[in-house]
């Protein structure tokens, strides 16, 4: 019937179907009672009122038939762009990176207004966070992407971390596929008629939709050379983008990455933890306090040690920080190295050791169908005992932090 429709508007127009459907019930009307008391004048009044009538009738009906259409493929596409999206892209394995840094964390108050002040306006800008390596940058991004969306900003996010990837050659294909379909779920746009994506993510940044914020994530750890070709040189329509970058000692790592220091609207430095911060971790954790100063002058307020000493004093690990903790972050990371591998047994030690020196997230099925011995059955019992290092995701496994990764590295190839 919808074909028949469809055929009889194209041939002969609106007009014509009404006038067919006015011809075909004319003779049932004319035979009526009232007919035969109204004047000539008056029955072709009538008549032509009920062709008007029945011509807008039939506008309104394919009016209705359209915008059906439209909005079922609009959800086709939606539905369609929704699953590509969680198909590919690596923003399951960022969440769960950032809720394994986010346990142990301090709400970094000061540093969040320094960059609210400028998020809240409706102007572009460009903010560079800075800090040692396991000071906080990620989870401070990730602070600070809870406030974005919160207050309805449109955010995309992506991590450039060796803790995923260890080949650098890909990074800009994963950023590329990664950005991309962001975009496009949030423009609601088919992803699969993105033909190129880069200049798809170009042509977003050049022309952002409002309340825009990209953040980017150990922009030290790539090539910068062909990310800077997707930024665009001038912001518009009040575009943030929030680039965090490592610094060893004073020294910044930014201009290395193709960057200069001038061209950021405001640099918020990321620093230690202090003795009111730590009092603040223990009490989210109903510990005492006591031993707060004892673990800063431990630490030196390095975040990355205390989240651990924390929870390993939460967990009773340490029962006495006074005695039993080591003297620095160095001797911490090889007697966690030695505990892990002393009280783990054979398939253990090899799901450690294959996902610590895997260049990529490593799945399950695949350590499964490489270590002889484990299966399906026993893997989650052997990795439960394991997993205070590991994160994770959809993707596969991954070492909680690039600075146990590459100590835990240095320590199996040695």
């Amino acid at each position: 019937m919808e074909k028949l429709w469809k055929i009889a508007i194209t041939i002969s127009g609106l007009g014509g179907v009404g006038a067919f459907v006015f011809w075909s019930l004319y003779k049932e009307w004319l035979t009526l009672p009232i007919f035969a008391k109204m004047s000539p004048i008056h029955t072709f009044i009538l008549m032509l009122t009920f062709l008007i009538f029945t011509f807008f009738s039939l506008l309104v009906i394919l009016f209705v038939h359209v915008k059906f259409k439209k909005n079922e493929i609009f959800d086709k596409k939606k539905i369609k762009s929704k699953n590509e999206y969680q198909g590919k892209n690596d923003l399951s394995m960022m969440n769960g990176y950032l809720n394994k840094l986010t346990d142990y964390s301090v709400r970094r108050t000061k540093q969040l207004e320094n960059a609210f002040d400028l998020l809240k306006g409706g102007n572009e800008c460009r903010i560079l966070i800075e800090g040692l390596s396991g000071y906080g940058k990620t989870t401070y991004l990730g602070q600070l992407k809870e406030y974005l969306t919160i207050n309805n900003y449109r955010v995309l996010w992506h991590v450039f971390s060796r803790a995923f990837y260890k080949n650098i050659d890909d990074d800009i294909n994963r950023f590329d596929i990664n950005i991309s379909e962001q975009i496009a779920c949030l423009k609601e746009h088919d992803i699969q008629e993105i033909t190129n994506k880069t200049n798809y993510i170009v042509d977003n940044l050049a022309s952002p939709p409002k309340n825009l914020v990209l953040l980017i994530d150990a922009i030290d750890e790539t090539d910068q050379s062909p990310l800077s070709l997707r930024l665009p040189a001038k912001y518009t329509n009040g575009l943030k983008i929030l680039i965090t970058c490592r610094t060893i000692g004073n020294d910044s790592l930014i201009e290395k990455a193709g960057f200069f220091r001038s061209d950021f609207t405001r640099i918020i430095d990321i620093p230690g933890l202090d003795l009111n911060d730590i009092k603040i971790l223990m009490k989210n954790f109903n510990l005492p306090t006591n031993n707060a100063l004892k673990i800063y002058e431990i630490s030196g307020g390095d975040p990355f040690y205390i989240r651990f000493l924390v929870e390993d004093i939460k967990e009773g690990r340490i029962d006495s920080v006074f005695e039993k903790s080591p003297p620095s972050v160095e001797k911490y990371l090889e007697n966690q190295f030695e505990l892990l591998t002393e009280n783990t047994n054979e398939l253990q030690a090899k799901i450690i050791s294959q996902i610590v020196l895997s260049p990529t997230p490593i799945p399950k099925s695949e350590l499964v169908s490489t270590i002889d011995g484990l299966n399906s059955i026993n893997f989650n019992r052997m990795f439960r005992d394991i997993s205070r290092f590991f994160i994770e995701s959809d993707k596969g496994y991954i070492v909680c932090h690039n600075r146990f990764k590459d100590f835990f590295s240095m320590l199996i190839n040695t």
